[in-house]
């Protein structure tokens, strides 16, 4: 590998110090920041915060120190239908996105585990470069519409955020670590030859310690 030579360096600075905007340019970052000295106001301009459409004034969320924007992005987008539906005024009504994210850490486990169990591949670089263990707390609108397909929505005031929910790098670091651990497991049954019976028994099992585990951090 060829390195970088002083005399390139040399090099480099000579050819930056001859164009006098780039010292303006720094001395600008310098003291206000790359934010600011990047900001384009005729883009500002040109997209002023007006809108056709306004909806009723509602709580406003807030996702603290977690992932989960896509949860309450959706629950925004359909509260107002809900509202409507259930005869209730909107500002009333809190629907819960814990509920949304245990029930997403139950359904990302499981998709781990049955990769593992149904590929001819049994081991950690076929888990890695699948990229199968790389799942966090984020997500997308089609993660959150199916779970609510499938789980439903309930009101916040009966399954809250906690600590851990909404302060969730250690617990997502927790769970990972966690699925890793059971996937050791199925991957050494596979090796062994178990029945599929016996590798999907420890499946069940591991599913429900997430269950419970979950249950635990979000409570």
């Amino acid at each position: 590998m060829k390195s970088i030579t002083r005399k390139q360096l040399e090099k480099f600075h000579k050819a930056y110090h001859e164009n006098p905007m780039n010292k303006v340019i720094e001395n600008a970052i310098y003291n206000n920041g790359i934010d600011e000295v990047c900001l384009n106001h005729s883009i500002i301009e040109e997209n002023q915060p007006i809108f056709n459409i306004e909806l009723p004034k509602a709580k406003a969320y807030d996702q603290k120190q977690s992932g989960r924007c896509w949860c309450y992005a959706t629950i925004n987008m359909i509260k107002y239908n809900v509202a409507q539906n259930m005869n209730v005024k909107v500002e009333d009504l809190d629907l819960s996105v814990a509920y949304l994210t245990f029930f997403d850490r139950l359904e990302k486990s499981n998709k781990v585990y049955e990769n593992l169990i149904t590929s001819e591949k049994y081991d950690f670089k076929y888990l890695k470069e699948e990229e199968l263990l790389s799942f966090g707390e984020g997500g997308q609108f089609i993660y959150a519409r199916e779970l609510i397909k499938k789980y439903g929505l309930m009101p916040a005031v009966y399954m809250k955020d906690s600590i851990s929910s909404s302060h969730s790098n250690k617990l997502n670091l927790l769970f990972q670590e966690k699925i890793k651990s059971d996937c050791k497991k199925i991957i050494e049954f596979k090796k062994e030859k178990a029945s599929m019976e016996k590798i999907r028994q420890e499946k069940e099992k591991n599913v429900r310690r997430k269950l419970h585990f979950s249950i635990k951090d979000f409570r």
